[in-house]
């Protein structure tokens, strides 16, 4: 995911040069294709897609994640780290975090515990481990795009999204029911149970409509549960702005 690669006239040099890799093993700094693939009930390994074998030594929990630029967060007994395409750890493995995101734009989402204050929650950390955003009760986060990063935030009775930059400043306001990430300058998101597009000054351009692919909608709420090691979260069932049930 994310990988930007060379463009180059010399295919054939290309391909050897992957063969080349692929035959003396990879070092952590070269791009490879490496997929999860699951063991057992709550476990995954990783996978080189090129050769089809173990990448790797080592098992890990279910939720790990894929690799994105160069780097995969990987959760080992209930603590989570981040390893590089040789398996190797480059953000060790502690017990801060309760859940880790993907690196995007240089920057990875990971939570906090929740605590009376309000405080917890998705903060960012740099490739290096370092928290450069600090969590201020975001009960999600979405991949940073376009310099910035969907975030959901309690206002009242309810969370609701609005946008932050890489400094942490929210650039726009929480207001949306659901948010996205920005493509072409462009975020589709949920306004009650219309979709609509904004551009990145939180304007909709246009008028929010109704989905055309179904008159039911749904909203994930960001009160997680963890049963039989698995994570489970409520999803209340709405149709044409009506709720129906959890």
């Amino acid at each position: 995911e994310n990988v930007n690669r060379p463009h180059f006239h010399w295919p054939v040099l290309l391909l050897a040069g992957f063969c080349l890799f692929a035959r003396r093993g990879v070092s952590a700094d070269t791009t490879r294709q490496i997929d999860r693939s699951r063991v057992g009930k709550d476990k995954v390994i990783y996978v080189d897609r090129a050769t089809g074998k173990q990448a790797f030594p080592g098992e890990f929990y279910l939720l790990s994640g894929l690799f994105s630029e160069g780097l995969a967060a990987v959760c080992v007994d209930e603590k989570w780290g981040f390893i590089n395409e040789a398996g190797e750890y480059v953000i060790p493995l502690q017990s801060a975090w309760s859940l880790a995101r993907g690196f995007s734009e240089g920057l990875a989402a990971v939570n906090f515990p929740r605590r009376g204050d309000g405080t917890g929650g998705f903060g960012f950390i740099d490739r290096t481990g370092k928290l450069v955003i600090p969590p201020a009760g975001y009960g999600m986060a979405h991949d940073f795009s376009s310099g910035l990063s969907a975030v959901s935030k309690k206002v009242g009775d309810r969370f609701v999204y609005g946008f932050i930059d890489q400094t942490g400043k929210m650039v726009i306001e929480p207001k949306f029911d659901r948010g996205a990430v920005f493509k072409e300058g462009k975020a589709n998101v949920i306004i009650g149970d219309k979709r609509a597009v904004i551009d990145k000054s939180g304007t909709c351009l246009g008028a929010p409509v109704f989905p055309r692919e179904a008159d039911f909608t749904y909203v994930i709420s960001d009160a997680a549960s963890t049963r039989d090691g698995a994570v489970a979260w409520r999803i209340l069932l709405r149709h044409k702005g009506a709720d129906l049930r959890f």
